[in-house]
Formats: structure tokens, C-alpha cells, sequence
């Protein structure tokens, strides 16, 4: 039987507690809604090729209350520290307002606490670049058809899981966000009116076949779904606003370059949109001008007036990656009732049969708050957040508690694997974001100096295991060798920890 510690913490916040510090501009207003500004940023690698303040600059400038990042690489907490705001690594997203990630969500989508018992689903997602089909149409190395057929079998294929997990909310009428780099054009832009009109931009491209128009995949079945895009709402004239966000010029303009809207902040549900600027670097499509601007993409924010969903019963920590010393914060919101508990439990235990390992009591009368519980005595590992009553489990998530002082760790099941043999490899304090990944490399090489064999994410797992197998990314099977594996941040080459040497022999 597991021996239980339980420790009892008083309530943090009530009532209010769930609702993060709301700028003037995202305000409730007399006829319950709030004012909302979202914004999508790609910001070229972690912003490491300007100034990481004019990324900063670009936010504060844009008035932005959310943002979905691009391209993060890992600096999604140090984005929103130096805002002041709330950071959710795995959704590549920050804000002002709490993030909640509740069961269910799985990484695809999160919601914004806007007020007690109440929240606007936002969603971020960066599409493929490659294959880009409108470098394909330009060099005349692809039809119409095949370029369909590209969008459909990478791009679509990629949005389709965020599609799946928002559909609840979006049949529901509830106002949902979908920021991202979608990596393709919507066909409102691609009509033969404007394809006439503008042909390929910049004039002076290098272009070896002509640009015709395309029904872009991306944009119609994101308008299928739903969503409208926010900036063709109120920017409908695509030849006298083209809204060009790639490539934004700076530092400097390729003769290969391409000048297209791929940079999108769609909205479904219940809200209005009343405006969308582009935000980037001193050209004509900028409409707010940061200089140095940071990155190759320009920035896009929407304004909406939302009126947001009532929340279902949930349970969400306000950071999954919790270092032990430092208390989980668990949010939740559940209709009054006697006897409700908040606690922690070991991830394989039931919180309705076993006892919690920490744990506060919560006031009858309280719907909605935010619960500090303790830390100090949990080991590293991933846990189960839980609210209880009598009757059973009201609603649950999982976080991760972390030693702050101890470094990532890597390690494959054993130093032998036969030709074809599956790949075991586990890890242990991993970071959190959505695209930290696994990196198998030859034994002598590094991540960067080797050759990539193969890879896979780690599903923003912070203590997990995963399999190389048949159906792994690269090249399988591996032939004779001696490997490791090594585990890098999100998308980059910045890396944790990387495996002993092991052999792969011909069985």
C-alpha cells in the first residue's frame, strides 16, 4: 500500500482567482464581452537574428493580449517573462491571461481564463515549409494537380488532429482562435482577379513559369469548418491590401524570394472581428513599424469583441513543468458543492479510491479559484491534478515536477539491437515545449556535425520513453553501426543530453 503524505494548503485565490491581469483593452464590457487582441508571430528561431527586445517591441506595439509563436525554439517562457505574462511551451503560445490546458486538450488547443467561469479557446499551429508548392509553381517543377495533391497530403494531413480536437467547441458556437504559419496562401488571394492583377511579386523575382490561380487547400477547409479569416474580413480587396506577410524584407530581399499572406489569425464562434494589422518592418504592408524588425515573417493582429463560453467543469495546473520547491498552482472551476478536495496524485493511482499525496480542502460555495499545493515532498515525475467530492473524481489533469537542479537525462534500453530491432529510448527532464525532439546520429558525430538518421518528437513529454521503429522518421532500417541518440529543445539544435554509444549488428 502506498504510504500517503497529505498537506493541506489554504485557498490562493477566490473567485477571481482564476483570471490573470487584463489590460484595459481586453476589458468585460457592459454587454459581456471583452475586447480581444490576437496576434500570430513567427519569429525566426528564437528571434536570435535581430534583437530578442524588438520581438518584445513588436508584442508590447500590437497591443496583442495572446500570441501563437512560430519558431520559439524553446523561448517561449523567456518571451512571456519579459511581458510579464503566462507561458504554455507546449502550445507555443503566451498571454496575459492564464492558459489553462485542460484534459482532453492534448497539446492541440488551451483556453484563455478571461474571467471567472468563463474562456475563449485558442489554438496555434506551424504547418510544413516544405515541400513549399508556390517555389514549385515558380521554378515550373509542379502542375496544378500535384501541387493539390501536396497540400492535401502534408499541410491538410498536418492541421487535421488540431481540427479533430476542436470540434466540440466549434459545433458548440464557442469563440474559438486559430493562430498560426500555415505555410500556404488562402485562395482568396489566388483568384484569377488577383493573380491577373499582381502576378508574382516582386517584379524582379526570378521566376522561371507563371504564376496561375489556386484554390488553396489550407484556407478551405479552415473555412469549412468555421473559421473566418479575420484579416480578408476586414481587408476584403486583395489586390489593394494583399496583407503580404512572407517575406517581410528584412534583412534583405533574395532575388527567389516570394511575397504571399501566410501568416493567419482565423476566428470562429462567437465573435466579431473589427480590425487586423500587419505588424512588421518599415514597408508599405506594415501597418505598426518595429525597426530592427526581427524576423524573415511580418506579424498579424486581430481585434475581436468576444463574448466567451461558459466553462464546463475542469481542472487545469497554470504550468505543467512545476521545479519541486515551487507550488503546482491548480485552476478549476465546478459548480458548489460539500466536500470537494484539490489534490495531487501519483500518476497510476485513482483519486477516487486512493488517498491524495497533497491536498486542500475547497469552501462550498466556491466555483471558480486557483489552489497553491505544495511540492516539497513530491519526487520528480509526472503526476495527476484532481478535484474530488464524495461521489467521486469531478475533473483531472497532469503535470510534471522537476528537480530544478538536476540536468536532463537520456538513456536507450539497452547497448545491443539487432537490424530492425525497435529502438527504445527513455528520458527525464525534458523542457515542455512542442517540438522537443530525439535525434539518432552515429556514435562519433553530434547533432549538428552528423548525419541525421533518424527522428521523432517527444510529444512535449518531460518524462517519457519512445520507440525508433519501422514507421520512424529517416532511414530504418538501420544499417550496421554503432549510434546514440541525443535530445535537443523544440525544433533546434540547442541540445539536453545525449545517450551512451550502442551498436546495431546484423542478427
Amino acid at each position: 500500500m502506498r504510504r500517503a503524505l497529505i498537506v493541506t494548503c489554504s485557498l490562493a485565490l477566490l473567485a477571481v482567482g482564476l483570471v490573470g491581469s487584463v489590460g484595459s483593452s481586453a476589458a468585460a464590457r457592459g454587454d459581456g464581452t471583452i475586447r480581444l487582441h490576437v496576434m500570430t508571430f513567427n519569429i525566426r528561431e528564437g528571434g536570435v537574428h535581430g534583437r530578442f527586445s524588438n520581438v518584445v517591441e513588436a508584442i508590447r506595439k500590437a497591443d496583442a493580449d495572446v500570441v501563437g509563436l512560430q519558431e520559439p525554439f524553446g523561448r517561449t517562457r523567456k518571451l512571456a517573462k519579459a511581458l510579464g505574462w503566462y507561458a504554455a511551451p507546449r502550445l507555443h503560445t503566451i498571454s496575459r491571461f492564464p492558459i489553462l490546458q485542460p484534459a482532453g486538450s492534448d497539446g492541440f488547443w488551451g483556453w484563455l481564463s478571461v474571467a471567472p467561469g468563463k474562456v475563449v479557446t485558442i489554438a496555434n499551429i506551424h504547418n510544413p515549409s516544405y515541400p513549399y508548392s508556390v517555389d514549385m509553381m515558380r521554378l515550373g517543377t509542379a502542375t496544378k494537380a500535384e501541387i493539390l495533391h501536396i497540400e492535401q497530403h502534408v499541410r491538410v494531413r498536418w492541421m487535421q488532429p488540431f481540427l479533430d480536437s476542436l470540434q466540440p467547441q466549434l459545433d458548440a458556437g464557442d469563440p474559438v482562435f486559430f493562430t498560426g504559419d500555415f505555410n500556404a496562401p488562402s485562395w482568396r488571394d489566388w483568384t484569377p482577379a488577383v493573380v491577373d492583377a499582381l502576378g508574382w511579386q516582386p517584379t524582379t523575382l526570378r521566376y522561371r513559369a507563371p504564376r496561375f490561380s489556386v484554390r488553396w487547400p489550407t484556407s478551405l477547409v479552415m473555412e469549412g469548418a468555421g473559421f473566418r479569416d479575420s484579416f480578408r474580413e476586414v481587408r476584403p480587396d486583395a489586390i489593394a491590401q494583399p496583407g503580404f506577410t512572407w517575406t517581410s524584407g528584412h534583412p534583405g530581399i533574395s532575388p527567389w524570394d516570394v511575397f504571399d499572406r501566410i501568416d493567419f489569425v482565423w476566428a470562429a464562434g462567437s465573435s466579431e472581428t473589427l480590425s487586423s494589422r500587419v505588424v512588421g518592418d518599415d514597408d508599405p504592408m506594415s501597418d505598426v513599424v518595429v525597426e530592427p524588425w526581427p524576423s524573415d515573417h511580418r506579424a498579424v493582429v486581430s481585434t475581436f469583441d468576444v463574448t466567451p463560453a461558459d466553462a464546463p467543469t475542469f481542472v487545469s495546473p497554470l504550468d505543467v513543468r512545476v521545479p519541486i520547491g515551487r507550488p503546482v498552482s491548480g485552476a478549476f472551476h465546478s459548480a458548489p458543492a460539500p466536500d470537494r478536495i484539490l489534490g495531487v496524485w501519483a500518476q497510476d493511482d485513482d483519486p477516487a479510491l486512493d488517498p491524495p499525496l497533497v491536498s486542500s480542502a475547497v469552501g462550498d460555495a466556491v466555483t471558480d479559484a486557483t489552489i497553491d499545493l505544495a511540492t516539497d515532498a513530491l519526487a520528480p515525475g509526472t503526476y495527476t491534478l484532481a478535484l474530488i467530492d464524495q461521489d467521486g473524481t469531478l475533473g483531472r489533469s497532469a503535470f510534471a515536477a522537476v528537480d530544478p537542479s538536476a540536468a536532463a537525462t537520456i538513456a536507450v534500453s539497452k547497448t545491443r539491437f539487432a537490424v530492425g530491432e525497435p529502438i527504445t529510448v527513455s528520458w527525464t527532464n525534458a523542457l515542455g515545449n512542442r517540438y522537443d525532439w530525439l535525434d539518432l546520429h552515429a556514435a562519433d558525430a553530434t547533432p549538428i556535425t552528423g548525419r541525421l538518421w533518424l527522428w521523432r518528437y517527444i510529444d512535449a513529454r518531460i518524462f517519457g520513453s519512445a520507440r525508433f521503429k519501422a514507421e520512424a522518421t529517416g532511414n530504418w532500417p538501420l544499417p550496421p553501426g554503432r549510434y546514440r541518440v541525443t535530445l535537443c529543445i523544440d525544433d533546434g539544435y540547442d541540445c539536453l543530453a545525449t545517450t551512451r554509444a550502442f551498436r546495431v549488428v546484423a542478427s
